[in-house]
Protein backbone atom coordinates (compact mmCIF):
# COMPACT_ATOMS: atom_id res chain seq x y z
CA UNK A 1 0.00 0.00 0.00
CA UNK A 2 1.37 3.24 -1.13
CA UNK A 3 1.51 6.34 1.14
CA UNK A 4 -1.07 8.01 -1.22
CA UNK A 5 -3.76 5.52 -0.71
CA UNK A 6 -3.33 5.27 3.14
CA UNK A 7 -3.01 9.05 3.72
CA UNK A 8 -4.83 10.21 0.68
CA UNK A 9 -4.21 13.05 -2.01
CA UNK A 10 -3.71 16.36 -0.50
CA UNK A 11 -3.80 19.68 -1.69
CA UNK A 12 -2.02 23.42 -0.61
CA UNK A 13 -3.93 26.33 -0.19
CA UNK A 14 -2.20 30.25 -0.02
CA UNK A 15 -4.17 33.06 1.30
CA UNK A 16 -3.46 36.20 2.04
CA UNK A 17 -4.98 38.39 4.61
CA UNK A 18 -5.98 42.35 3.33
CA UNK A 19 -4.33 45.30 4.94
CA UNK A 20 -1.04 46.33 5.75
CA UNK A 21 -0.54 45.42 9.26
CA UNK A 22 0.32 41.41 10.59
CA UNK A 23 -2.11 39.62 12.24
CA UNK A 24 -1.74 36.46 14.81
CA UNK A 25 -1.89 33.17 13.88
CA UNK A 26 -4.15 32.62 16.66
CA UNK A 27 -6.92 34.89 15.62
CA UNK A 28 -6.74 33.62 12.11
CA UNK A 29 -7.12 29.87 13.20
CA UNK A 30 -9.75 31.14 15.74
CA UNK A 31 -11.67 32.75 12.46
CA UNK A 32 -11.50 29.84 10.34
CA UNK A 33 -12.61 27.57 13.23
CA UNK A 34 -15.52 30.01 13.57
CA UNK A 35 -16.62 29.80 9.77
CA UNK A 36 -16.02 26.10 9.72
CA UNK A 37 -18.35 25.60 13.13
CA UNK A 38 -21.17 28.31 11.09
CA UNK A 39 -21.21 26.41 7.97
CA UNK A 40 -21.22 22.88 9.89
CA UNK A 41 -17.97 21.95 8.02
CA UNK A 42 -16.28 18.57 9.00
CA UNK A 43 -12.66 19.66 9.25
CA UNK A 44 -11.58 16.21 10.28
CA UNK A 45 -12.89 14.47 7.13
CA UNK A 46 -11.28 17.29 5.12
CA UNK A 47 -8.19 17.54 7.17
CA UNK A 48 -8.00 20.81 7.09
CA UNK A 49 -5.05 22.48 8.82
CA UNK A 50 -3.02 25.66 8.73
CA UNK A 51 0.53 24.66 8.74
CA UNK A 52 2.23 28.30 8.01
CA UNK A 53 1.20 31.70 8.61
CA UNK A 54 3.96 34.76 8.55
CA UNK A 55 2.15 38.11 9.30
CA UNK A 56 -0.49 38.08 6.71
CA UNK A 57 0.63 35.30 4.40
CA UNK A 58 -0.16 31.60 5.45
CA UNK A 59 -1.09 27.94 4.09
CA UNK A 60 -3.52 25.80 4.51
CA UNK A 61 -3.73 21.76 4.25
CA UNK A 62 -6.64 19.95 3.17
CA UNK A 63 -7.92 16.92 1.30
CA UNK A 64 -8.21 17.17 -2.26
CA UNK A 65 -11.98 16.30 -2.67
CA UNK A 66 -12.39 19.18 -0.04
CA UNK A 67 -10.15 22.03 -2.13
CA UNK A 68 -13.34 23.63 -3.60
CA UNK A 69 -15.10 24.49 -0.03
CA UNK A 70 -12.10 25.36 1.72
CA UNK A 71 -11.07 27.89 -0.54
CA UNK A 72 -14.79 29.10 -0.42
CA UNK A 73 -14.57 29.24 3.43
CA UNK A 74 -10.37 31.11 3.02
CA UNK A 75 -12.37 33.47 1.19
CA UNK A 76 -15.08 34.27 3.38
CA UNK A 77 -13.56 34.52 6.69
CA UNK A 78 -12.70 38.00 8.70
CA UNK A 79 -10.15 38.40 10.66
CA UNK A 80 -10.31 41.41 12.43
CA UNK A 81 -12.10 43.44 9.80
CA UNK A 82 -9.95 42.22 7.15
CA UNK A 83 -10.86 40.22 4.79
CA UNK A 84 -9.11 37.30 2.91
CA UNK A 85 -8.04 36.05 -0.30
CA UNK A 86 -7.07 32.88 -1.46
CA UNK A 87 -3.91 33.28 -3.98
CA UNK A 88 -3.10 29.78 -5.22
CA UNK A 89 -3.36 26.31 -4.96
CA UNK A 90 -0.89 23.53 -5.28
CA UNK A 91 -0.58 19.54 -4.87
CA UNK A 92 2.76 20.03 -3.27
CA UNK A 93 3.78 22.17 -0.41
CA UNK A 94 7.50 22.62 -2.50
CA UNK A 95 5.31 24.72 -5.35
CA UNK A 96 4.15 27.15 -2.78
CA UNK A 97 7.62 27.30 -1.14
CA UNK A 98 9.23 28.31 -4.39
CA UNK A 99 6.20 30.59 -5.02
CA UNK A 100 6.61 32.64 -2.07
CA UNK A 101 10.67 32.94 -2.47
CA UNK A 102 10.26 34.44 -5.79
CA UNK A 103 7.46 36.37 -5.85
CA UNK A 104 6.97 37.77 -2.15
CA UNK A 105 10.96 37.10 -0.49
CA UNK A 106 8.86 35.04 1.93
CA UNK A 107 10.92 31.66 3.01
CA UNK A 108 8.80 28.86 4.41
CA UNK A 109 10.92 26.39 6.71
CA UNK A 110 10.83 23.24 5.80
CA UNK A 111 11.19 19.41 7.49
CA UNK A 112 14.49 19.76 7.63
CA UNK A 113 15.10 23.12 8.98
CA UNK A 114 12.44 22.33 11.99
CA UNK A 115 13.80 18.79 12.69
CA UNK A 116 17.49 21.20 13.01
CA UNK A 117 15.36 24.01 15.37
CA UNK A 118 14.11 20.80 17.47
CA UNK A 119 17.18 19.76 17.92
CA UNK A 120 18.69 23.23 18.98
CA UNK A 121 15.24 24.01 21.12
CA UNK A 122 14.03 26.38 19.38
CA UNK A 123 10.68 24.80 18.39
CA UNK A 124 7.48 26.94 18.34
CA UNK A 125 9.55 29.78 17.25
CA UNK A 126 9.34 31.49 14.09
CA UNK A 127 12.33 31.22 12.12
CA UNK A 128 14.20 32.95 9.01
Amino acid sequence: MTVREKRGRQRYILFEIQGEEPIPRKKVIFSLNRQTREIGFDRREARLRVIFFRDRIGIVRCSHLFKDDVIGILNSIEVDGRMSKTLRTSGTLKTLRDWLREKRGIIVPGKARRMKNKIRGKVGRETT
